[in-house]
């Protein structure tokens, strides 16, 4: 019964690319910005983004809103994304 047995869901963490997508969308990005910067992941490093490498892309590291959108990425990668049931499993034990 409820008591004796649970469901184990695996947690898909938040990272890179997901997080740029995920966070220019919600900012209001155009796409075409939101490709370019997450072709630009590779560079990520625990700092930050590759100033040179965004600069590159045709992009201005110093707007506000490209800044305000890195900074969010950075502190969103790795929560949680999403759960999944089908490739947890159960738990079923002897007593509650």
């Amino acid at each position: 019964g409820r008591e004796r047995a649970a469901i184990v869901a695996t947690v898909t963490q938040q990272h890179h690319k997901g997080a740029i997508r995920d966070v220019g969308k919600a900012m209001g990005l155009s796409i075409d910005t939101i490709n370019r910067l997450s072709a630009l992941i590779w560079d990520f490093n625990d700092d930050g983004f590759d100033e040179n490498r965004i600069k590159a892309q045709g992009i201005n590291p110093d707007d506000t809103l490209i800044r305000k959108v890195l900074e969010l990425t950075k502190e969103f990668m790795g929560f949680p994304r999403q759960l999944g049931q089908h490739t947890g499993g159960f738990v079923i034990t002897d007593g509650r």
